[in-house]
């Protein structure tokens, strides 16, 4: 309860998103309209270098893409995962950089 008290003092009205990630568990997000949670992906992590940021780089590619996804759960939802997807390719494999995966990956998971 105090953990949730916490994250709520981060949030304030002109904040469009907050999300809170959960490596393996997933992550949780909340709006001025919504909030829940998007589960996390199993796989067999070989090294986490860059996984944060590979989940972040998802999610900004998707929120470039429809800045109007914090109005729609379940658009925000499917870009969650696959800023998931993002984060859980890379932890399969070795490096920062090279382990990146591109688009056309992420779209095959």
């Amino acid at each position: 309860m105090r953990s949730l008290i916490r994250l709520m003092m981060l949030f304030h009205p002109t904040l469009k998103l907050l999300i809170v990630t959960s490596g393996s568990e997933g992550c949780r997000y909340y709006t001025n309209d919504f909030k829940g949670k998007v589960r996390g992906l199993n796989v067999e992590p070989i090294d986490t270098t860059g996984v944060g940021d590979a989940f972040v780089s998802g999610i900004l590619y998707y929120i470039a893409s429809d800045p109007s996804i914090f109005k729609d759960e379940k658009r925000l939802r499917k870009a969650l995962y696959l800023a998931s997807v993002c984060g859980a390719i890379m932890v399969t494999k070795r490096g920062a950089i090279s382990a990146l995966p591109t688009k056309d990956d992420v779209l095959q998971y």
